[in-house]
């Protein structure tokens, strides 16, 4: 599965929905983290990286 490393980055602010929604990130794999976490955080791990996401859930 390939990631689109340029379209991520003009995502950059819009949340994991709208991110999610088009098309960009194709895991079902829900975000990782712990309850008052500022960052939380999806690995993709066979493409070889990490989204992070403020506690807005936008993407950082």
């Amino acid at each position: 599965m390939a990631v689109n490393i340029e379209a991520l980055i003009n995502c950059l602010g819009k949340i994991y929905q709208e991110i999610f929604g088009e098309g960009l990130i194709h895991y079902k794999t829900k975000l990782s983290g712990f309850p008052g976490d500022e960052v939380i955080c999806l690995e993709m791990v066979k493409e070889g990286g990490l989204a992070s996401y403020s506690e807005g859930m936008n993407l950082i």
